[in-house]
């Protein structure tokens, strides 16, 4: 697990919320075109919406020098947390047919002081970020993040491939 302060310049957030809020319900990833929002139930609660490179484009151009030389992303999403949101402790695992990945990346887009709950622990460790702040970690790590119980949570995630070091 790594900690990154200011991975996402706070300028950018507005710019990240904007693309959220006006993306239509269909996204082509990897040519397949299929529904952009999901709601997760297996693992807890909470909307995950799919994005393309290049709508993604903006933000893995602000951070991808600040990551290991080599590093490509699988995935992009953003998750909203409302009220009751939640995801149960879980370890990451690539589905088949996807790209291959070995990390996921959450960057915080919300003020924490904007919600109540919602707390993130990977290997049981409490991680507090602030906006443009983010957590990396490996895949085979539990992490969950509690219930939500006011407000809203929006983080980034993106799923990586680091080259082994």
């Amino acid at each position: 697990m790594q900690i990154f302060k200011n991975l996402l310049d706070v300028d950018l957030i507005p710019d990240v919320l904007q693309l959220y809020k006006q993306s239509v319900n269909q996204v082509t990833v990897n040519g397949i075109t299929s529904e952009r929002y999901s709601v997760s139930h297996n693992r807890g609660l909470v909307l995950l919406s799919k994005y393309n490179d290049e709508e993604f484009k903006f933000i893995w151009d602000s951070i991808k020098d600040k990551l290991p030389e080599g590093t490509t992303v699988a995935s992009n999403r953003i998750l909203k947390y409302r009220k009751g949101g939640h995801f149960r402790r879980h370890i990451d695992g690539r589905k088949p047919g996807t790209p291959e990945q070995n990390v996921s990346l959450i960057i915080q887009l919300t003020e924490p002081t904007a919600y109540v709950g919602g707390e993130m622990t990977v290997n049981d460790e409490e991680i507090k970020l602030a906006p443009g702040d983010a957590v990396a970690y490996w895949y085979g790590e539990p992490h969950e993040v509690k219930m939500l119980y006011e407000g809203m949570r929006y983080v980034i995630n993106l799923r990586l491939q680091i080259p082994d070091s």
